[in-house]
């Protein structure tokens, strides 16, 4: 989301202090969710956001986008050797770059996946922060009511 990026830039504020503020803002449901290590660190949530709640030190959801980032983008030494025996270091390359290019996108996933019992969908994008073992992870609801989004 580059609305995200270009606030934290505007304000001189960290990536992560830009989503808390744009979520609190926001006039639909809106939650924010920092992993560390394929664990929650702590998730944030304005006051509309009714999907669910994650606790601190679980794991990130199997079926989620953030899941997969730690395979891709931070995988251990297993599993990274396991996909290039199975298509060759240059293959694997670009599939990670391939990866990477797509997470600027906002993807549109089950409530399900993250929630489990949660009905409907939401958007996800997600700031891999490699430096830091970390993903920023930013969901919100479709259809905020009126349709408004800010």
């Amino acid at each position: 989301m580059k609305l995200l990026r270009g606030m934290a830039e505007e304000f001189r504020v960290s990536l992560t202090a830009a989503a808390l503020r744009y979520a609190e803002l926001y006039k639909g449901a809106m939650a924010v969710i920092l992993s560390v290590n394929k664990r929650i660190e702590w998730m944030a949530c304005n006051k509309y956001f009714f999907s669910g709640k994650l606790k601190k030190g679980e794991l990130v959801p199997l079926n989620t986008r953030t899941h997969d980032i730690y395979d891709y983008l931070m995988p251990t030494n297993y599993l990274k050797n396991q996909r290039i025996r199975k298509c060759g270091y240059k293959q694997f390359m670009k599939e990670k770059t391939d990866y990477l290019d797509s997470l600027d996108e906002t993807v549109t996933v089950n409530a399900a996946d993250w929630f489990g019992d949660s009905d409907g969908y939401l958007n996800e994008i997600d700031f891999a922060m490699r430096k830091y073992g970390s993903v920023l992870t930013v969901l919100w609801h479709l259809d905020p009511p009126g349709g408004e989004t800010s």
